[in-house]
């Protein structure tokens, strides 16, 4: 017996396996509980918000960055410009690692919050669409995946006035 009779069976409780069946919905639920209240509005972002702030507090790359973070709704990640971050001066645009190293910030960031606990970068990819230009940058996070071990989030750069996409991040972040 496969696929739906089998758990239809098991959920129903016939046989012995209506409580291995219980039990591993338990685990799941115990495994996945970080989740819960992730979208009850301004309190869950407000809680996310704090995390996120003294994530960026810690890292001195951030205040090199001139990173901070604000929102009402959702997390708006911001990138304060500065001379240093133009790459070249010839076309006055920030330099790529500068908004790489935004992207993945914003995105660890975000998911040590989510998670509370230690996240680490095992893969990340950028794509820049556009060339960008002396001026601040704001960034949105969102996560696609998260396991047990890996989580998969995604960002998008913007300039002016988030009518400008820059560029999009990917990346793979393991949990522990």
């Amino acid at each position: 017996m496969r696929g739906r009779a089998r758990r239809r069976r098991l959920c129903d409780g016939q046989a012995d396996g209506g409580v291995a069946w219980r039990v591993a919905g338990d685990r799941r639920r115990r495994i996945h509980g970080r989740h819960e209240g992730a979208d009850q509005g301004n309190a869950a972002m407000t809680n996310r918000l704090q995390p996120v702030r003294d994530f960026a507090a810690t890292a001195p790359l951030a205040a090199w960055l001139g990173f901070s973070a604000s929102g009402e709704d959702e997390i708006v990640f911001r990138l304060t410009f500065n001379e240093a971050h133009i790459g070249n001066p010839a076309i006055r645009a920030l330099h790529g690692g500068v908004i790489a190293a935004f992207l993945e910030l914003a995105m660890q960031a975000d998911l040590a919050a989510r998670t509370g606990g230690k996240v680490v970068a095992a893969s990340v990819s950028i794509d820049y669409l556009s060339s960008s230009r002396p001026e601040d940058m704001t960034a949105r996070v969102r996560l696609l995946r998260e396991g047990r071990r890996l989580a998969f989030m995604e960002a998008e750069g913007r300039q002016a006035d988030d009518t400008r996409l820059v560029a999009v991040a990917r990346a793979c972040f393991t949990l522990g």
